[in-house]
């Protein structure tokens, strides 16, 4: 998990996959997340190359990490370098493109930041199939989140409809694409 912060993707991943070898990659790696023994903790920049061996991991995970970092082509480039041939990517970032952010230029008249102000840039769907293009094959991609409103819950399948149709609008962008 590249950018794994308070660790809450590697937690579900290792409740549904308990057996598999697990590594948390951060800038800083927060003491309490070192509770959990049996992942492999490393502290990197992600904006330089990373201390990560090379063709070995089957999953790279970055999940909302993309748009804290300057040097973001950097993390494509590690993500391609460390998965192995037909390795999956997952990827995740606030999309510039959403109706969030149109909302936040047309009522509030200004720059949409994700409600995250260490975002240095945010990306529309077209730009992170861009930027992976040439080193990837992408299997899928939808979105995540209309608005930003508490406490209001889709049924499963609707929500399901709503992520795949209308993902060039929705509040986050995911994609999952295989290393060529």
């Amino acid at each position: 998990d590249l950018g794994c912060g308070d660790l809450r993707y590697l937690k579900l991943i290792k409740k549904i996959i308990p057996s598999k070898e697990l590594w948390a990659v951060d800038i800083k790696i927060q003491e309490t997340t070192k509770e959990y023994y049996d992942i492999i903790f490393l502290k990197e920049d992600l904006e330089r190359k990373t201390s990560l061996p090379s063709n070995y991991f089957h999953l790279v995970i970055a999940l909302e990490i993309l748009e804290h970092l300057s040097n973001f082509d950097n993390l494509i480039n590690e993500s391609y370098r460390i998965l192995r041939n037909n390795g999956i990517l997952l990827l995740s970032s606030p999309n510039a493109r959403s109706l969030e952010a149109l909302k936040y230029k047309i009522i509030y008249r200004r720059k949409w930041d994700a409600g995250d102000k260490t975002h240095v840039q945010l990306f529309s769907y077209k730009d992170l199939l861009r930027m992976i293009n040439t080193k990837f094959t992408v299997l899928n991609v939808f979105g995540y989140k209309f608005f930003t409103l508490k406490n209001v819950l889709l049924p499963f399948e609707i929500n399901l409809m709503v992520c795949k149709l209308f993902y060039p609008i929705l509040i986050d962008t995911i994609v999952i694409a295989r290393k060529r």
